[in-house]
């Protein structure tokens, strides 16, 4: 069978991309005949000589364009799909991104969180949107960065800070005492963090710093090391050369878009702080953190803290807002959908190490948290 050659318009400096890439090459070796070449965009010329035969990448909507008039099917893998039916498109639900990090952030304690972009796109849109009304329900305030905004000035400047990110210090050093803020992605967590550094504002004690897209270059930069929402690369690249080998071969798509869940929160030091002033549920929330999938109880609280129950449960719905017992159950689910996420293990295995004595009860538990069955949420993950 001869070669077809594939042209991947994706650029390499970027974690996120690098994995997307690797996902391509998982799908297609070896047993698809493709050659692959690289470009920063759509070329026809090169791409006639070529005789390219599909393309992958973050398409811009000229890019589009060039692939309807040359005929070639393409499959867009940007962050923020362009809004064309001229191209199928793998993407990741920013909406998801942004409770997924309230969700975290909230549950840190934070009662003041901020969002933070440069360039606003559709795509940070839908995250800023959804970030703001998870901590609306949960009567949260959040903050955002406004380039346009005069924010006061700061009382000593370190001169080793670049006069266009002045503005973004100003506004950190205004915001609300302890606060958390979720960059839209890892670049600009690094940013972030490294202005609190050169403003004296320690990290995560007074400002807790999250990225998304868990890309080392940036995350491992950061002093302390960057916190960041994994997204599910790896599979945005599979089902892309799945879908651009239907259309190769001619067969229809099933389904043209395709929008992946992100994967979960990797905790690093920049979020790794508990800011409730009550030491004793801090500890207790510590413990359920680190023991919740083994099935504990309320009781192993009590014996752990020697305390009795009622004065736990009391000062911990003071702190928290919620019962022990309720974090125990969110955070046992949290460990099941990790594992439906990450892993391939079959329902009763994830039953076990979860603590849970049956699969049913696993699965039901499931359901009330997520609305939906553990198993249909990974073919949700898979395939949305």
């Amino acid at each position: 069978m001869p070669n077809l050659q594939v042209n991947l318009v994706l650029s390499l400096s970027e974690g996120y991309a690098r994995t997307v890439c690797e996902g391509i090459y998982r799908y297609a070796r070896p047993h698809r005949p493709w050659g692959f070449a690289f470009d920063d965009h759509v070329y026809p010329q090169r791409m006639r000589e070529m005789g390219t035969q599909g393309v992958i990448g973050f398409l811009s909507p000229d890019d589009t364009k060039r692939l309807r008039d040359l005929g070639i099917p393409g499959i867009d893998v940007a962050y923020d799909p362009t809004a064309s039916d001229m191209v199928g498109r793998v993407g990741v639900d920013h909406a998801a991104i942004g409770v997924m990090a309230a969700d975290d952030l909230l549950h840190r304690g934070f009662r003041n969180l901020a969002f933070f972009r440069l360039n606003p796109t559709p795509a940070t849109d839908r995250m800023r949107d959804a970030f703001a009304q998870c901590a609306k329900e949960r009567s949260a305030q959040c903050h955002f960065y406004d380039p346009q905004a005069d924010y006061p000035p700061l009382l000593s400047r370190d001169p080793t800070i670049q006069a266009s990110l002045l503005p973004v210090a100003r506004w950190l050093a205004s915001l609300p005492r302890p606060v958390a803020v979720l960059c839209v992605d890892d670049r600009r967590g690094l940013q972030i963090v490294e202005l609190c550094r050169r403003s004296g504002i320690p990290v995560p004690g007074d400002i807790a710093v999250l990225g998304v897209s868990d890309d080392d270059m940036y995350c491992r930069r950061a002093f302390p090391l960057l916190s960041s929402i994994a997204l599910p690369a790896l599979q945005v690249g599979q089902e892309a050369a799945r879908m651009l080998d239907m259309l190769m071969s001619g067969r229809p798509l099933a389904q043209s878009q395709l929008t992946l869940l992100p994967t979960k929160v990797i905790t690093r030091p920049s979020t790794d702080a508990l800011v409730l002033e009550d030491r004793l549920v801090v500890e207790a929330l510590q413990f359920i953190r680190e023991h919740a999938h083994e099935g504990i109880g309320v009781d192993a609280l009590t014996q752990r803290f020697r305390v009795n129950r009622r004065t736990l449960e009391r000062r911990f719905r003071q702190a928290t807002g919620k019962a022990p017992h309720e974090e125990i159950r969110r955070l046992r689910v949290e460990h099941v959908r990790i594992l439906l996420v990450d892993t391939d293990r079959i329902l009763d295995d994830i039953a076990a190490a979860c603590g849970y004595s049956t699969t049913a009860r696993m699965c039901l538990a499931f359901k009330q948290q997520h609305h939906i069955p553990p198993g249909a949420y990974r073919r949700r993950f898979r395939s949305r």
